[in-house]
């Protein structure tokens, strides 16, 4: 049942780097003055990716060139966190499922008309914002006039800036706070993961659902993020009596959540969508380091049938994304394409791959990549799947001496929304008992809207002015 949401009038918000420590959590973005755009009904294009982590697993599976035609196992029966889940008879998916990014400094996600992310406060609070694709400005997602969005009187500001996600599903926008288990003494119920929802335009918000303060939701390295026409995707783990049980939930625009599934704690995570099925990875034995090699597995999980399939596994140094309707694999000078359906081998490419990186997913037969030469100097490139020819691209933008790169956020029509640069905000953090608060500072993205061609032709972005309070 909906309820109205309740927000404290105090900025509560754990120490950026505590948080990335202790309870990892996803980054911020921004807010809307009255009479500017408001943004209309949401669904979105996002591509997902990570680095996966270098943990312990066991020993490769064998590859989807000997498993071709694999059944599926049931998925295992979830015990979730308490609270007061839909039922499962109610849940049923529509529409293909789009794996989302989930990244440190991404808040929000695209629809068709717009962008939605979070911008920090210098109070650790933080503003809901929306960048609208056809004026391209970025405006506070409030209409009322002459708002200051510092309290709980803006239907935009957020007290605590743990781990907020706007996620545009369906003709719905659904709000994820991720939750400060370590924190919840300090924080009480801002501490606490939970749901909302509302119109696009931000109206009619709405908290719909909380977990206990024992939860976080998504962090970093496991987690993860898809979204169908109808539910966002995304796995809560609940830490109470010692234990990383983690329950596979899906959440609807009308608040309703359910819990589909239990995931090993085996460094899991949502690495995309293919059709009416999530691709997941993780790595047997990390969570117990019992593992003598080191692999990725990929598996496929079927919504309607609650199915997984194991399809193929790679070496942990490798990195893998899921992108255009299969999954990559870097392998040092090699780039290896396989089927989500069964998860055969369908190529490899040599590629002149220079350093180490991180891999933002594949648009237009391209891989996007960052990372750093062995001489530290940073690199911004595409690799091209089909030739494997990389195109160095200029987008790389320092601020007091953190590097951030242009990846791509959204698909805006024939544009992409993309990081055109980054601010150094400061920021004060509220102190635990008995310590000083603690400022700091937080990099915030601004970003651009760019046609296809431009941006794989290096042309300069021009970033859009971040809102004005």
């Amino acid at each position: 049942m909906k309820r109205p949401v309740q927000r404290r009038s105090a900025a509560l918000v754990l120490p950026a780097l505590m948080m990335a420590l202790l309870v990892p959590a996803a980054a911020l973005a921004g807010c809307v003055p009255a009479g500017e755009e408001t943004p209309p009904a949401a669904t979105g294009a996002e591509s997902p990716e990570e680095s996966p982590e270098k943990t312990p697993a066991e020993p490769a599976q064998e590859t989807g060139e000997e498993n071709s035609g694999l059944s599926g196992t049931a998925a295992p029966a979830p015990t979730p966190p308490e609270g007061d889940y839909a039922d499962l008879s109610g849940f049923s998916p529509s529409g293909e499922v789009e794996g989302l990014a989930d990244r440190s400094g991404i808040s929000g996600y695209g629809s068709d008309t717009g962008y939605y992310s979070f911008r920090l406060r210098e109070d650790a609070s933080a503003s809901l914002c929306y960048l609208d694709y056809a004026s391209g400005r970025e405006i506070v997602l409030c209409s009322q006039p002459n708002c200051a969005h510092d309290s709980d009187t803006c239907p935009a500001w957020y007290p605590f800036a743990n781990g907020l996600r706007a996620v545009p599903v369906g003709d719905r926008l659904i709000v994820l706070q991720g939750g400060s288990p370590n924190y919840a003494d300090l924080l009480g119920a801002q501490a606490v993961p939970k749901v909302e929802v509302m119109e696009p335009d931000g109206s009619d918000r709405q908290e719909t659902f909380a977990f206990p303060a024992s939860c976080w939701v998504s962090t970093l390295p496991r987690g993860g993020f898809a979204r169908d026409d109808r539910y966002l995707y995304f796995t809560v783990t609940d830490q109470s009596a010692g234990a990383n049980a983690r329950t596979l939930c899906a959440a609807d625009g009308e608040g309703n959540v359910f819990a589909l599934c239990a995931l090993p704690e085996d460094e899991e995570r949502i690495a995309g969508g293919d059709g009416g099925a999530l691709i997941l990875t993780c790595m047997p034995g990390s969570s117990d380091l019992s593992g003598q090699d080191y692999v990725t597995q990929v598996l496929r999980l079927d919504l309607e049938q609650m199915q997984m399939t194991t399809l193929f596994s790679y070496p942990a140094e490798a990195l893998g994304v899921c992108g255009q309707g299969a999954y990559y694999v870097l392998d040092g000078q090699t780039l290896q394409r396989y089927s989500l359906a069964d998860g055969s081998k369908l190529s490899d490419v040599a590629v002149d791959n220079p350093g180490v990186q991180t891999l933002y997913g594949v648009f237009d037969g391209r891989l996007l990549a960052s990372g750093y030469t062995r001489e530290g100097e940073p690199l911004c490139y595409a690799l091209d799947v089909e030739t494997g020819e990389r195109t160095d691209l200029p987008y790389i933008f320092r601020e007091d001496g953190t590097v951030a790169f242009g990846e791509i956020l959204a698909q805006a029509g024939d544009r992409f929304v993309c990081v055109a640069g980054v601010q150094s905000d400061a920021v004060t953090y509220p102190a635990q008992s008995g310590e000083e608060p603690m400022r700091t500072s937080w990099l915030s993205p601004a970003y651009a809207l760019v046609d296809h061609a431009d941006f794989w032709a290096g042309s300069p972005m021009q970033a859009i002015p971040r809102p004005v309070e």
